[in-house]
């Protein structure tokens, strides 16, 4: 800005039929420097990004939480089973490997189908998005977006799979109450 106001400054001098010194008075001409990303976007564009980000976390992590309590209900149903895996020889090391594999399958195949809804989604809005929304044409799933999700994918599939292991190793009360099943 004190660059471009010294060269307004012998605008004057350099240019007088064209801007005189009345003219840039009478008329109030200034110079003002802005970022490219702001003469772009504007101020409120990418404050709005920011709080679709964070809205889009919050609901993530209460999806996180829901699947969560669904997986501490299926294991509370499958206490028996687990009774028995222990009674029959499984330690805790087996244990973990099942959960760790079943919970780590169920969350990354829900993070591809995830990825297929948001290719889908954003093949969509493209073709059906005003034309004047700058850089809206570059806007694609890449390497970085498809990592990203599939590490969160993969990382709340470890958390849901570590979820059961701070039980007892052998519920034998469980097997007791099912004896007639048995």
């Amino acid at each position: 800005n004190a660059e471009l106001t010294a060269l307004l400054s012998r605008f004057p001098d350099q240019m007088p039929s064209a801007y005189s010194t009345r003219f840039i008075q009478s008329y109030n001409f200034r110079v003002e420097a802005m970022s490219l990303r702001d003469a772009v976007l504007g101020p409120t564009v990418p404050r709005a990004l920011w709080m679709l980000f964070g809205s889009v976390l919050v609901v993530l992590l209460i999806a996180a939480a829901n699947v969560g309590n669904l997986f501490l209900v299926r294991f509370e149903a499958r206490r028996r089973e687990a009774a028995v895996r222990a009674a029959l020889g499984a330690d805790r090391t087996h244990m973990a490997a099942h959960y760790l594999s079943e919970s780590l399958l169920l969350c990354g195949g829900a993070s591809i189908a995830a990825l297929a809804v948001a290719w889908v989604a954003l093949k969509v809005v493209l073709v059906l998005a005003p034309g004047d929304v700058p850089r809206l044409a570059s806007v694609a799933l890449d390497a970085r977006t498809i990592v990203v999700a599939l590490g969160v994918g993969l990382a709340i599939g470890l958390v849901l799979g570590l979820l059961p292991l701070p039980r007892r190793a052998v519920d034998v009360g469980a097997l007791r109450a099912a004896r007639r099943g048995l």
